[in-house]
């Protein structure tokens, strides 16, 4: 199992998360230490979110339904369903085709750091 965490997207989330942060901060009109953890705690979740949801396409619950949906489109333009028209083949034949690469590390872990820098600050209020 690889758990490598790549350089260049922790810098680019980092980015996005600070970003948020002070987004959020701003947004909320909450000048005060518990504002800046409420920031830190809000965008900490929306990134595990994000980071739950590349795990599930990592994982391959998306590609049932979207195979789904390009067969039902396929089969609504060519009006006779026939396996040698056929563009996307069976089902495994498709999850062949398409990949999935893991890069959701990096979420989680920002995701991580994130929450605990919100329940440092918090616990200073």
């Amino acid at each position: 199992m690889d758990l490598s965490i790549q350089k260049k997207n922790i810098i680019r989330y980092g980015g996005i998360a600070i970003f948020l942060t002070i987004a959020i901060f701003f947004v909320r009109r909450e000048y005060s230490l518990l504002g800046v953890s409420d920031a830190f705690a809000i965008s900490g979740l929306m990134f595990m979110i994000m980071a739950l949801f590349r795990t599930a396409k990592y994982m391959r619950f998306y590609d049932l339904p979207i195979y789904g949906f390009k067969k039902f489109v396929e089969i609504w333009k060519i009006k006779e369903p026939s396996k040698k028209n056929s563009k996307l083949g069976n089902y495994g034949d498709f999850i062949q085709n398409y990949k999935h690469e893991r890069n959701y590390m990096e979420a989680y872990f920002l995701a991580a750091v994130m929450l605990l820098i919100a329940f440092a600050v918090g616990s200073f209020v």
